[in-house]
């Protein structure tokens, strides 16, 4: 299956978002701050022989969601502020679960804040897999963290590492306590052996430590869902630009 997510910042982007969809053959589509005109949108996308439906929204307006599914076969299992968690159909699995996330903003927010949402996304997760008996669950949106940062690859946070072989080991425990993992194959996009050379380009001058290109957007899977996946296959699709 063919996942998709973008940060549209509140532009009306429906002709790219078509073009990828089309071009990609996405099963599942979420969209943070969309600006644009959800109806008109599906329409579009169905004209080439497609399929798509809106998932239905409760708590969560941070992020749209529209698949190949129907509604009648997503069941709802958290909704809130900052992410939406699903069970969705998988064509190979039968069931999995997805979380949709748009945390807070940097601009917003500090660091704990930042930290202790993504704690509470983890604590959710892990009683809804326990709940549904599937630890089959993907991540994936827009985080406002980059990998290497705390609540991204914290033990009490989500625990996201880049290495499929230690994070088969599903498991670490820290002063007594075990934590589950998320392998995160977006560590491989930091840095400019790949263009771009990051999802996100923020230029603060002001600042002792400026990385200038980020990794906020971010996919994310449980350790028994590696060998399902090959991550050559993870893009982040961009046009190229004069940043400089």
């Amino acid at each position: 299956m063919k996942y998709s997510f973008w940060n549209t910042n509140r532009k009306n982007l429906d002709n790219v978002i078509c073009d990828i969809v089309t071009e990609f053959s996405c099963d599942v589509i979420s969209i943070a701050e969309y600006g644009g005109n959800i109806k008109e949108l599906i329409v579009q996308l169905n004209k080439d022989k497609l399929t798509y439906y809106k998932v239905d929204d409760i708590a969560n307006q941070r992020v749209m969601i529209i698949t190949k599914y129907k509604t009648s076969q997503i069941e709802d299992l958290y909704d809130a502020g900052y992410f939406t968690i699903k069970r969705i159909p998988h064509d190979a699995l039968g069931m999995h679960i997805i979380a949709f996330v748009h945390l807070p903003s940097k601009l917003h927010v500090d660091d704990l804040t930042r930290f202790t949402t993504a704690q509470r996304l983890k604590s959710e997760i892990e009683r809804i897999e326990e709940e549904q008996k599937c630890d089959r669950t993907i991540v994936i949106g827009d985080f406002n963290m980059n990998p290497y940062e705390a609540g991204m690859s914290g033990a009490s946070a989500l625990h996201c590492l880049s290495s499929r072989e230690i994070v088969k080991k599903r498991h670490r425990t820290v002063l007594g306590k075990t934590h589950t993992m998320f392998y995160n194959p977006m560590w491989s996009f930091m840095g400019d052996v790949y263009l771009p050379d990051g999802s996100y380009f923020y230029d603060d001058s002001s600042q002792e430590v400026n990385y200038y290109w980020n990794i906020f957007d971010q996919v994310i899977i449980r350790p028994s869902l590696i060998e399902f996946f090959d991550p050559s296959t993870v893009k982040v699709l961009y046009k190229p630009v004069d940043i400089i």
